[in-house]
């Protein structure tokens, strides 16, 4: 059965029907899925029961796979973690408006969540396409963003999410800056990264950067920008990390069982700059 593409939001998100992963995609499959995974910043992929192996071939279709892990409210034992442990704490980060890892220098290019538990209610994952984000800003705006980096720290985020103590918050990772508005690897379109890791804009006090990062989240998580996926059993969902903003929503993290595989795309590049003119630049909104 040939691939079919049905179109959930234009120039964002799109189911791929007629691919079972289970089994290597040939030349043809595997073309018309990058192809794409240029077009689209999510994709989703229904029904795919695989295992680790399919799993992580899927992902190094797209590049250089890395690893696969579990995100879970679960202990290794499958019993359901208690909300006040240190890892739920952790874990609560995946609530807040983020990318994967841009405290690294050359942040993952993708990532993706193949759904094996999932709660009677809630747990969706909203996306925010910053690309669309970008191009709705004023031009002034946008003129400012394209001057700007961004400094993003892990600690950070922690912070967020109300951890306090040293231990708790002390970064594996030290801090990496990017520029705001930067290039998309997979289409070539102008994009944004930033997000709850994100400490402070470059060249403004902490008061300006707090009020620009405030601004940003609200104008890119408006309803327009947002494609919020609601998860049935073995749905494989891959994201432009460099692309979009992502996050878990509530759900009852204390009773009901959720666990999800991850596998990403690891970065080769560290996000770059639209390297022509501020003129060529805005003539591609």
């Amino acid at each position: 059965m040939p691939l079919r593409l049905h179109v959930v939001c234009k120039g964002f998100v799109a189911e791929i029907h007629g691919v079972d992963l289970s089994v290597a995609p040939d030349h043809r499959t595997a073309g018309a899925l990058r192809d794409a995974a240029r077009s689209y910043a999510v994709m989703v992929l229904r029904d795919q029961d695989i295992d680790y192996e399919s799993f992580l071939r899927f992902a190094g279709m797209f590049g250089t796979a890395g690893r696969c892990d579990d995100i879970s409210n679960l202990h290794e034992d499958g019993s359901i973690r208690v909300p006040t442990s240190l890892e739920s704490r952790q874990a609560a980060g995946n609530a807040l408006w983020h990318t994967d890892m841009p405290m690294l220098v050359a942040p993952p290019l993708a990532a993706m969540l193949l759904a094996q538990e999932i709660p009677a209610t809630g747990g969706e994952t909203q996306f925010a396409d910053l690309a669309a984000a970008l191009g709705a800003l004023a031009p002034d705006m946008r003129r400012r963003l394209a001057k700007t980096n961004a400094v993003h720290e892990l600690e950070t985020i922690r912070r967020r999410m109300g951890l306090t103590d040293p231990g708790e918050i002390r970064g594996e990772y030290p801090p990496a800056e990017h520029p705001v508005v930067c290039l998309d690897p997979f289409s070539g379109r102008l994009s944004m990264l930033f997000g709850a890791h994100t400490s402070y804009f470059t060249g403004m006090s902490p008061e300006e950067s707090s009020a620009m990062l405030d601004q940003l989240l609200r104008h890119s998580t408006q309803e327009e920008f947002v494609y919020t996926h609601r998860w049935r059993r073995y749905d494989l969902l891959m994201w432009n990390n460099r692309r979009v903003l992502h996050r878990v929503l509530p759900y009852g993290v204390a009773t009901d069982r959720r666990r999800l595989w991850r596998a990403e795309v690891v970065g080769g590049r560290r996000p770059r700059r639209w390297p022509q003119s501020m003129r060529e630049l805005f003539a591609r909104f």
